[in-house]
């Protein structure tokens, strides 16, 4: 691959397409999301959702501590095994997008329905602490808008994402 200078603005996605999970907009109305940036993203060509393990901006690849379903376009590209060597996650592919484009996160949770819903609502519960870690996770969207990666506070504390050769486990 050639060097240009849009490689500044380039953010490559680490992962695996998730099969039996699709983008299907039948029966929402036009309405519902107009001509808005994230109803073109679902509508185009190729549109699904891919586990992400790891991402790269700047000239520097972060393990992601957990990984999330993103909105990918295609199949990805193939990405060489020895980028990867050491990771238990195998044939991984690769998405280039613009920092500047939109997307879609999902995180999953599993867990009985009194973990994920109803302990978290009531004041004082044990599974409470998972929900303030989950709101760390709600927080992340600034990791996807670029704003704490570039500022460097949530990659320096470790919170989501561990830089490679990162000390800290």
């Amino acid at each position: 691959m050639s060097e240009t200078l849009l490689e500044t603005s380039a953010v490559r996605l680490y992962g695996r397409i998730v099969q039996g999970l699709g983008v299907d907009l039948e029966g929402c109305g036009k309405e519902v999301g107009g001509g808005g940036p994230l109803r073109r993203q679902l509508e185009a060509e190729g549109a699904a959702f891919a586990r992400i393990y790891a991402f790269a901006a700047d000239g520097q690849i972060y393990d992601l501590l957990r990984p999330m379903i993103m909105l990918v376009h295609g199949d990805g590209e193939e990405v060489p095994e020895k980028l990867f060597e050491n990771s238990p996650v195998t044939d991984l592919r690769v998405w280039t997008y613009d920092r500047a484009d939109f997307s879609l996160r999902m995180d999953v949770a599993t867990g009985t329905i009194e973990q994920l819903l109803l302990a978290g609502a009531a004041p004082g519960g044990a599974a409470g602490q998972m929900v303030g870690a989950g709101q760390m996770v709600g927080a992340g969207q600034m990791v996807g808008a670029g704003q704490m990666v570039g500022a460097g506070q949530m990659v320096a504390a470790g919170q989501m994402v561990r830089a490679r050769g990162s000390r800290e486990s």
